[in-house]
């Protein structure tokens, strides 16, 4: 047999190697190794990573059975969040209006129809629209711009309509907009549609603005709330709004801007220095205004809560949106707000 140490021949029976002296089994043990006893720390360790394996499966097993139980929930997804459908809207009430179907653009075989308006069973109200294309390449309509009842909101909408093909798109208004200028009723709407190419989402053709108008007649006389004007100037009118008690802002966010365009050009405001007794402070505020509109903003403090103790003030840029041409800037302007006494806007 072989000396399992040395690997010299030797004779099996002697129960040890002449040459290395090793200990040799019995003939049935001849040509095996002895096995080696396993060490305790190796024991620990792969109990631990058995104990961890279970515990993940288990887990996992857990959250599968629990989701097959619920089942899938109905959800709201869009670009810029989520929501549960069975969740109230924060916005509004919005009025239900009626209002007929309007072709209101046609050019290049791209067309868009105004169908109906909704504001119930969602939580900001939504323009239905039938988008057609009839060229030979996949489009893409967005909004670029758009006001209603006059007042700038941020519209919304990304609709995919291959070539050939028509579908309907959903435009939404921003519910937080209209409640920020006391909209409850849409009357009328403009909006500027921006149509990409699909595969290279370059810009193809701007629609200019567009007008829809609903069933709900001309606006009531509008009341009288109080404001205060900050400064008046190349046609750029800024003042003052009181923020009621019950409105949805927070008054220690930062004052309510009034603006308004009273040009023939799209004009963009912005609050350039803000200082809060006597400090430069953060803040925000920016306004892309369409000619003859006018735009509800909170100057948005990013770093202090304002209190009637503190004393704010600010100046402002004004621009022409096209150009880039500065059309104003003002001198620092104290902003004390007046007290509400009603609705800001009727």
């Amino acid at each position: 047999m072989t000396c399992p140490k040395c690997g010299l021949q030797i004779d099996g029976t002697s129960g040890r190697c002449p040459f290395c002296h090793t200990e040799i089994g019995s003939r049935e043990d001849s040509g095996r190794l002895p096995e080696r006893a396993a060490s305790p720390l190796l024991l620990i360790f792969a109990a631990l990573l058995a104990a961890f394996s279970g515990l993940t499966i288990v887990i996992f097993a857990g959250f599968t059975f629990g989701y097959v139980l619920a089942g899938p929930q109905d959800s709201y997804v869009e670009a810029e969040g989520w929501y549960l459908e069975d969740e109230p809207s924060p916005f509004g009430p919005f009025l239900p209006v009626p209002m007929e179907s309007q072709l209101i653009f046609s050019e290049g075989g791209l067309s868009i129809t105004a169908d109906r308006l909704a504001v119930e069973d969602v939580w900001e109200p939504e323009l239905s629209l039938t988008l057609s294309n009839d060229t030979d390449e996949t489009v893409v309509f967005t909004a670029k711009a758009g006001s209603v009842n006059g007042f700038m909101n941020q519209m919304r909408i990304w609709q995919e309509i291959p070539p050939g093909q028509s579908a309907e798109g959903i435009l939404v208004l921003d519910g937080y907009g209209l409640d920020l200028c006391g909209i409850s009723t849409v009357r009328n709407l403009e909006v500027n549609f921006e149509i990409l190419r699909g595969e290279s989402q370059l810009p193809l053709l701007e629609t200019g603005l567009l007008t829809v108008v609903t069933e709900a007649g001309e606006p009531p006389a509008p009341e009288a709330f109080p404001s205060r004007l900050l400064f008046q100037e190349s046609g750029i009118r800024v003042s003052l709004l009181p923020i009621p008690p019950d409105s949805s802002v927070w008054q220690e966010d930062g004052p309510l801007i009034l603006a308004e365009n009273l040009t023939d050009q799209p004009v963009t405001l912005q609050a350039v220095h803000v200082m809060a007794d006597g400090a430069s402070t953060p803040a925000s505020l920016y306004l892309e205004i369409l000619p003859g509109c006018r735009a509800v903003e909170q100057l948005y403090l990013t770093r202090i809560y304002l209190t009637e103790d503190v004393a704010l003030s600010a100046a402002f840029d004004a621009f022409d949106s096209s150009t880039g041409r500065r059309l104003l800037t003002t001198d620092m302007l104290p902003l004390n707000a007046p007290k509400p006494e009603a609705d800001p806007i009727a």
